[in-house]
């Protein structure tokens, strides 16, 4: 089973398992299915609804390209980065911070993929093999992973490191929290890691902001890691004094 660590600046270490090729592929088969029965309706459509002759019409074309070009990006971002093929195979794309995608990753993710699989097929393969991180090429344009997503995915570890000694703390609110508060954050930060519903860190994240009166543009897991260690470095003042 391959691994991905994720070591962030706040000292707190990520474990992801990587989908493995065998599963990406199955995942691929099961759209490609999809889209062929798509290509299969759509010409059903066009030849006995409309009586236009795909081969000669420039509608015809676009029929083809459409469901190749569009279908794995829309459905990656509409779907919270699964496609139908993924998400059967319970696996999910994320960028290599731990966070979701956003829409220009998705685009840069699936630019190359004409390429990669039509031009000069195999090549996909082969780039997960060599990159290390089971990455193809437009994964690593984009920066992202396909992660296996249901109770797949762990903290490798909850104990914050000792932190610096000039260590700054960034949000002075932070040490009027509880003990049981910052348990309260471990435990729904467990309980993301399992689904990687991005869904319940910005629910998390704005509870805390409403609490602590803040207002910063980090990204929700950086934010939510600043003010754990934060409060920690005032825990840490208070037991020298």
């Amino acid at each position: 089973m391959d691994i991905f660590n994720i070591s962030t600046s706040q000292n707190v270490t990520i474990q992801f398992n990587l989908a493995s090729v065998g599963e990406r592929a199955a995942a691929w088969f099961i759209d490609l299915a999809i889209m062929l029965s798509l290509y299969g309706l759509g010409y059903d459509i066009f030849i006995s609804g409309f009586g236009i002759s795909i081969e000669k019409s420039a509608y015809g074309i676009v029929l083809i390209l459409l469901p190749m070009l569009l279908y794995h990006f829309l459905f990656e971002w509409l779907g919270q980065g699964a496609s139908p093929g993924k998400r059967l195979l319970k696996l999910k794309v994320v960028m290599k911070d731990g966070s979701s995608p956003s829409l220009g990753a998705y685009a840069a993710r699936h630019i190359t993929r004409p390429f990669e699989f039509l031009l000069v097929p195999g090549l996909a393969f082969l780039a997960y093999l060599f990159s290390g991180t089971g990455q193809r090429l437009g994964d690593l344009l984009a920066q992202t992973l396909v992660v296996r997503n249901q109770n797949r995915v762990q903290l490798k570890s909850q104990t914050v490191k000792a932190l610096p000694d000039d260590y700054k703390p960034m949000f002075k609110a932070a040490q009027h929290l509880r003990p049981a508060d910052i348990q309260i954050v471990r435990e729904v930060a467990k309980i993301y890691m399992e689904s990687l519903n991005p869904n319940i860190l910005k629910e998390l994240r704005e509870q805390m902001e409403a609490s602590l009166h803040t207002r910063s543009e980090l990204k929700d897991i950086p934010y939510i890691q600043q003010v754990v260690n934060d409060y920690t470095w005032f825990q840490q003042q208070q037991d020298v004094f």
